[in-house]
């Protein structure tokens, strides 16, 4: 009978410790719940993608003056897929070689970028490599 009157103590001590409003090995202080801090974080973004994306005719002003050079490009690429801003981020030296590649890229289209579940707009470089060769 000892033992099993030392067992229920056991267990009675247990519970006794485990209860939330006591601090464990503080004596009888009380501790007092506060409100969770909250960590939270942006989905990571997916990229856009190139879906339909055409090379631009190369100028016959720049081939005749036999300008060459790479534009590079940067792009809004809007959550449906569709460019929404074009800007030459560098140019190639050449104003044509540059209008055409700006031009070109309007009418491309992407795979929209997402966050998590969501498509959404999103920025992409792309350099235009403009070069006459034999």
């Amino acid at each position: 009978m000892a033992r099993s009157f030392v067992g229920a103590s056991a267990v009675l001590l247990v519970l006794a410790t485990a209860s939330p409003s006591r601090a464990q090995g503080q004596g009888d202080e009380q501790v007092v719940p506060l409100a969770p801090i909250d960590v939270t974080a942006r989905y990571p973004l997916t990229p856009p993608e190139p879906k339909k994306v055409s090379r631009p005719p190369y100028p016959e002003a720049a081939r005749r003056s036999q300008e060459q050079g790479t534009v590079d490009l940067v792009i809004k690429v809007l959550a449906n897929g569709s460019v929404g801003e074009v800007r030459v981020k560098k140019g190639s030296g050449s104003q044509v070689l540059d209008d055409a590649a700006a031009n070109e890229a309007k009418g491309w289209q992407f795979t929209p970028g997402r966050r998590g579940p969501k498509s959404v707009d999103a920025w992409v470089e792309i350099p235009v490599r403009f070069q006459l060769v034999e």
